[in-house]
């Protein structure tokens, strides 16, 4: 038998008959072009997880201080670190000893606010403006208002060595213990002495050694010196010793620790001896008790 060829009209037929794949369409959740609100909602789970993160972070940075230098535009703090400051520093003028720790205390309405170091320095600049080493921002301080000056060599004659107030002439003064300093003239300032510029409500405390207080003798640079390197030496001393005091403290505190436990051991060994005997000894006490119960009533009529 001959296989009958299939005509192509039985083809195209047979593929109009085949089943055709059925098209669907996407289903959306929520309008178009808009993401579903299941998802929507995750994603905006996940933003607030990283916002709060990030919160988080920033709360977690130690803030910087914005001082009066970096809160000023450029050209304007270029053009006060440029202004030149009126004063020259005079020959006689050096660091202050080691070991004496001079110190500013700054204080407003009873509370102390900071302290300013006096050691690294031979004199400092008190001003508004931002190449002053002390900047104040009260309106009655001049821009450059005055110096605090450090006499670190003094001859036969002159003043002695020490911190002096210096004002530059401004508008509403500087005052030492509540007297108003001459302008340009040097004052001596000693410690416990008090500071004030213009109106503003901070008082500078002056801290240092207690020969450089009020009442002691004029001293000179090398009795200075020496002062401080005996006060150093008396310091170190003080320290040794609390360090010595607080070992035997330590020690004598674990000898009685120790005596208290082997008294407390012998005292409860002894509690338990005690209470073993009696725990053993208690039944033949009751059988004492019962015989003497018996005899008596025996012998009574």
């Amino acid at each position: 038998m001959e296989e009958e060829t299939p005509k192509p009209d039985d083809v195209t037929e047979n593929v109009d008959s085949a089943p055709k794949p059925e098209f669907k369409k996407p289903v959306l959740f929520g309008r178009v072009g808009k993401l579903p609100k299941k998802v929507k909602n995750e994603a905006e789970k996940a933003k607030g997880v990283d916002t709060k993160r990030k919160e988080d972070d920033k709360m977690d940075k130690p803030k910087e201080p914005v001082s009066a230098k970096s809160s000023l535009p450029p050209a304007l703090l270029l053009k006060e670190m440029s202004t030149p400051i009126p004063y020259k520093e005079p020959k006689w003028s050096g660091l202050c000893p080691d070991g004496t720790e001079y110190a500013l205390e700054v204080l407003k309405s009873g509370m102390i606010l900071e302290q300013v170091k006096l050691t690294q320095k031979p004199y400092l600049v008190f001003g508004r403006l931002t190449n002053c080493d002390v900047v104040m921002a009260h309106p009655t301080i001049s821009r450059h208002h005055a110096v605090l000056q450090y006499k670190a060599f003094a001859e036969e004659g002159e003043p002695p060595s020490g911190w002096y107030l210096y004002d530059l002439g401004s508008t509403h003064g500087t005052f030492l213990n509540k007297d108003r300093v001459k302008p340009q003239h040097y004052t001596r300032v000693r410690v416990g002495h008090q500071i004030k510029f213009g109106t503003s409500t901070r008082t500078y405390v002056m801290l240092g050694p207690d020969f450089d207080s009020e009442g002691e003798s004029e001293l000179s640079v090398t009795e200075i010196k020496q002062r401080s390197v005996e006060m150093k030496k008396e310091r170190d001393r003080m320290i040794q010793e609390a360090i010595e005091q607080r070992e035997k403290d330590r020690l004598e505190e674990e000898r009685k620790r120790e005596e208290q436990g082997i008294d407390g051991a012998w005292y409860e060994y002894i509690g338990y001896a005690y209470s073993s005997c009696t725990d053993h000894r208690e039944p033949e006490r009751e059988v004492h008790r019962s015989r003497a119960a018996t005899a008596a009533g025996q012998s009574s009529p």
